[in-house]
């Protein structure tokens, strides 16, 4: 099935700052030059680590503004690390022909493989023959049964989240957002049907989810929950 991926764009709201994480695959040249894929970044804001949340090592890199287009900013990293993690603020996107066109020509290649898809199955009302084309298989299903609920703690006190899923080979992902921002970030080690955490307390009002994948290509979000901490 063809699917084009779409970078969230972040509307600009008087003062707002929205905080950004990219993970980064390294190629294999080891030199990863591109465009952020949001606008209007604070430049002094901008690091680039090997791991998450601002960990592991520093990594230096070169940082570009095209004449043409004064609202983005072209990194250039050079690095033997598999991944990198680049970090900024920036108060938002500039809207451009240039996104109106690729949703477009989005739309069109979406409305082609859809067309291709039904020529296919015209004449049949198999389920068999619909789940197949559309590469779904009772394995590659995930459930969420049971979604995880909202929890009040003393500061310093543990807590537990807990998700009950039906699938095969389920993978887990815990992860929050901190309360007027937008970007979800992974709890380091959060990767089972239950998270376990020790709040202090300036992680009141921090909403908490958990994001389940598997390797045949499925995903399911849990609903989001608030974390209050007294």
């Amino acid at each position: 099935m063809i699917r084009t991926n779409f970078h969230d764009r972040l509307n600009r709201i008087p003062g707002n700052t929205y905080a950004i994480e990219e993970k980064v695959v390294m190629p294999e040249t080891h030199i990863y030059e591109a465009y952020l894929q949001h606008d209007n970044i604070d430049d002094d804001t901008v690091e680039v680590y090997t791991g998450k949340n601002l960990t592991g090592d520093r990594i230096g890199y070169t940082l570009i503004t095209p004449s043409d287009l004064s609202w983005k900013r072209q990194i250039r990293i050079e690095t033997n690390a598999d991944t990198v993690y680049i970090t900024y603020e920036t108060i938002g996107d500039q809207v451009e022909a240039e996104d109106i066109n690729e949703i477009h020509t989005a739309i069109t290649a979406t409305q082609n493989a859809v067309t291709r898809v039904e020529e296919e199955i015209t004449g049949s009302v198999s389920g068999y023959t619909w789940n197949r084309l559309m590469g779904i298989t009772p394995e590659s299903i995930i459930e969420i049964v049971t979604q995880p609920e909202s929890k009040t703690v003393a500061a310093n006190t543990e807590v537990a989240f807990d998700i009950v899923a039906s699938g095969t080979d389920l993978e887990y992902q815990w992860q929050y957002v901190e309360p007027g921002e937008s970007q979800w970030r992974d709890f380091t080690g959060g990767t089972t049907a239950t998270l376990t955490v020790t709040p202090t307390a300036s992680w009141n009002g921090r909403l908490i989810r958990c994001v389940l994948s598997n390797v045949h290509g499925a995903s399911a979000v849990s609903t989001t929950v608030p974390l209050t901490v007294t």
